[in-house]
């Protein structure tokens, strides 16, 4: 089966290095193109698959919607693709979160993938939800689309790869990415992976 997994575009929020997982922010204008880039590049592949999973964060949801327009599906939202949630650091910079929490910012930047931020989640936990929800659409055996967040997709290449939580890192999923994973027999296999560029900067 085939997995692609998308990342939102580009939102103010993550163009002013703005630390988010429950709130949600509008694209920037960077995030609009990248958008309609994304839209584009299944028009031209004319990519048309049974469903679309979506993140209820409207950041991703407007993304899947359009996709689903475009590619002739459905959407389906699910709690277990929303973003990491970074509890006391949501909506602060990393400069304010380490000044404001520094014992807990340092524990986050030495050990992010156990340690779980307060009022958060961990890494792993988040890896969990990715493992659960990769479970059942893995077991459906459906070629599909799922629109999420940058944490949660680190967590599903992870998963479908088979790699260490740490190893994820080494892959640079920026906003707009588009990951296209072949799954079969119970091995992942990277296609590739896209980054859109978005507009001049």
């Amino acid at each position: 089966m085939r997995i692609i997994l998308i990342r939102h575009p580009e939102t103010i929020a993550n163009e002013n290095k703005i630390i988010y997982g429950t709130s949600d922010y509008e694209y920037s204008d960077n995030g609009n193109i990248m958008f309609q880039q994304v839209l584009d590049n299944f028009a031209q592949e004319k990519i048309k698959l049974a469903t679309i999973y979506s993140s209820p964060r409207g950041r991703a949801n407007k993304l899947a919607n359009e996709i689903a327009r475009i590619s002739e599906s459905q959407v389906i939202i699910d709690e277990l693709i929303r973003e990491m949630e970074f509890g006391i650091f949501e909506n602060l910079n990393p400069e304010d979160a380490k000044n404001k929490y520094p014992e807990f910012f340092g524990k986050f930047m030495e050990g992010y993938t156990e340690f779980k931020i307060p009022e958060g989640e961990s890494f792993s936990e988040v890896f969990e939800r990715a493992k659960k929800f990769l479970a059942q659409i893995i077991s459906l055996n459906e070629d599909c689309i799922v629109v999420s967040h940058g944490m949660f997709i680190k967590a599903s290449i992870s998963y479908l790869l088979d790699l260490k939580l740490e190893e994820s890192w080494h892959f640079n999923i920026k906003p707009g990415a588009m990951i296209d994973i072949n799954y079969e027999n119970s091995y992942g296999s990277l296609s590739e992976l896209k980054n859109v560029r978005g507009g001049a900067k």
